[in-house]
Parts: C-alpha cells; sequence; structure tokens
C-alpha cells in the first residue's frame, strides 16, 4: 500500500518525495537526515519460507468477508485520468480516507468536485456499487503533503447516497494505540514482494491485506503533545532489515503498502471486535538506493485516535433543540418547578 497512484489511460505513475527527517524517536534509532516519501500490499519472499505471493494475499469480493466495507476512490479528473485511493466505511453515508486522495497540487484544499469522486464497493461481486460524493472534507490542519509534514493527512468523504444494507461500517478506535500493536492494512494499490518491489498495478476491484506493527509514533505538529503519526517497517527474513521495531511476522503475514492504498483502513482487533485506528497514508526508504516496496523499507499513516472529535463534527453533528422545546424548558423554569428540564443532546447517527 502506497500512497496516490495516478492513473492515466493504462499507464501509473507513482508520486515521490523528499523529506528533512524530524521525527526524533526514529532517527535515534536508525539516525538518516532524510527519508524517501511516497504519498499513498507488498508480499513477502516468493521463495522465503513459507513462500508468498501477492495472490495469496487478496481479500475475495464476497458479501461476508469482513473488509466489504473497504471500497477503492477515483478522483476524475476528466480526459480518462485521475487518481484511485483507498476508503472505509465509517457510516452508511461516509468514508474515511486520506486527505491527499482529495489534493492533486499538495496545497491542502480539496481539488475535486464532489461529483468527481467515486467510491467503488466490491459488495458480493466486482464492482458491485459505485457511488458519488456529495461533500469532500480535509482536516483542517493538513497543509498538503509533505507540507511541511505527513500530519494530519485525513480527510471523509460524504455519499450522495446511502450504502447497500450488509455492507460493514467500522467503528473508530478511540484510544492510543500502544506501540506494538498489530494492524491489519488493507488497500486497493500496487502490489509486488519484498524481493522485487512494486510489480503490479492497482485496481478498483481487487484488494488485499497485509499485516504489520506499529513500530513508533510521532506527535501533533500543532504542539498538543498527543501522537498523530504511526510508523512501521518491512522486515524480511534477515534481521539486517529491521529498521525500527521487532523481528518479522512472518514471510507469509508482514507486508507493506503501495500506490493507490493511500487512504486504506488500518484495523485493531479488540475483545474480538474489529476497529478502524489508522488511515494508511505513506512509504518511505532510507536511500535513494533502496527500492520501495522491498524488504528493509517502512510506511505509516495516520492515528484515527487524534482525530475522532472532528471525525464525529462530521459523521455525527449534534443535534439543535427545536424552538419549542427551548421555550417550554424556559417556561418551566419560570414557574419554580424547583428541577430544571435537561435536554440531552444527542449525536446524529
Amino acid at each position: 500500500m502506497k500512497p496516490i497512484h495516478k492513473i492515466a489511460t493504462s499507464a501509473t505513475v507513482a508520486v515521490t518525495a523528499t523529506l528533512g527527517f524530524s521525527v526524533n524517536a526514529l532517527a535515534a534509532t536508525f539516525n538518516p537526515s532524510e527519508v524517501q516519501y511516497h504519498k499513498l500490499i507488498v508480499a513477502g519472499d516468493p521463495n522465503g519460507t513459507p513462500p508468498d505471493s501477492p495472490s495469496n494475499r487478496v481479500d475475495p469480493n464476497t458479501t461476508t468477508s469482513p473488509f466489504a466495507g473497504v471500497g477503492s476512490l477515483f478522483m476524475d479528473l476528466g480526459g480518462g485520468s485521475g487518481f484511485l485511493c483507498t476508503g472505509a466505511t465509517i457510516s452508511s453515508t461516509h468514508i474515511l480516507t486520506a486527505g491527499h486522495c482529495l489534493d492533486e497540487d499538495d496545497n491542502g484544499t480539496a481539488d475535486f468536485l464532489p461529483n468527481k469522486v467515486r467510491f467503488n464497493l466490491n459488495f458480493g461481486s466486482d464492482l458491485s456499487h459505485t457511488i458519488t460524493a456529495s461533500a469532500l472534507n480535509i482536516n483542517p490542519d493538513y497543509t498538503g503533503f509533505l507540507n511541511p509534514t505527513v500530519n494530519d493527512d485525513i480527510a471523509i468523504i460524504t455519499l450522495s447516497e446511502a450504502l447497500p444494507d450488509g455492507v460493514p461500517i467500522y467503528d473508530l478506535f478511540r484510544n492510543p494505540v500502544s506501540e506494538g500493536e498489530t494492524f491489519t492494512m488493507v488497500g486497493y494499490g500496487t502490489t509486488g514482494n519484498g524481493i522485487d518491489g512494486l510489480t503490479g498495478g492497482a485496481s478498483f476491484n481487487v484488494k488485499r491485506v497485509g499485516y504489520n506493527n506499529a513500530d513508533l509514533f510521532d506527535v501533533d505538529d500543532e504542539g498538543s503533545g498527543v501522537n498523530e503519526v504511526f510508523y512501521y517497517d518491512f522486515d524480511g527474513p534477515d534481521p539486517s532489515t529491521n529498521l525500527i521495531g521487532g523481528l518479522t511476522l512472518g514471510n507469509d503475514i508482514e507486508g507493506s503498502i503501495g500506490p493507490g492504498d493511500s487512504g486504506g483502513p488500518s484495523f485493531v482487533i479488540k475483545n474480538g471486535s474489529m476497529f478502524l485506528a489508522g488511515v494508511n497514508t505513506f512509504e518511505f526508504t532510507t536511500s535513494d538506493e533502496q527500492i520501495f516496496g522491498t524488504f528493509g523499507t517502512g510506511g505509516g499513516g495516520i492515528l484515527v485516535s487524534s482525530y475522532t472529535d472532528w471525525i464525529d463534527s462530521i459523521v455525527k453533528p449534534k443535534s439543535v433543540p427545536e424552538p419549542s422545546s427551548v421555550v417550554g424548558t424556559l417556561m418551566l423554569g419560570a414557574l419554580g418547578t424547583g428541577s430544571w428540564l435537561k435536554r440531552k443532546q444527542k449525536k446524529g447517527a
């Protein structure tokens, strides 16, 4: 899974950028002054033990898959070109994704009209449903990918109609993520393997699943001290590929992300239930010589728990009391009933 995937007719072009690295925890561990970023599932060694391949990571397009609520996104630039990203359902009419998926020129604002953004479901069949957006909301603190940081790269797409019955709706993980927490990452992006890197194209109807651990975190760039960004490394069987965390989860388990996986979910499992804990937004290398998607590279994204208030303000806006109810409350108070009528403000569905 990596970042945004530009699609122009049959060709695909991944966007890359360089950033002076400022994450103290990472710098203390493997000490590069710069890393190469891809905006955003890559499988293990095809000859490893056990052997692995991208086809082993494909999640079938059934109605019973726990990942049936993860869909592909198409941002239409016109003329047969646009962006492919990934998004996940967080209500019957809302999709959580990456901010840069909606921001072509990296200035922090959406560059598409809502009717040029489409959410594609593969619910029981390939491309079973396509729903156009009615509104786009990028987090207000997002200033563009690597402009100057990777923080706040999160967005919500409001759909023009409700999702079909039975599509999973994912609850947000509202607690801080612990170091070493295992993430289940899902996306529609470019795939490959840890030896050769990225070898296969992105697809609107083929989603893959991989796993990795949240190894390190970076804090809010606005100064609150709260963790906003997570990082992981893509470990191979050779411990020399271990950059920042523990050893591999297993050749047929550990994964990374590729272009088109941007905006896809990272889930955690708690007490048998699955929660949406992260939004996948980037991968990185530590040198110009490294090939994206190979063992020894890494990736990361945005921690959902740091943005739940903002998400709720869009998905679950507080209701406003009806004028008649307000008047009724004031009258009761004036009559000296000895008690206040307290309206419990609901968070809307």
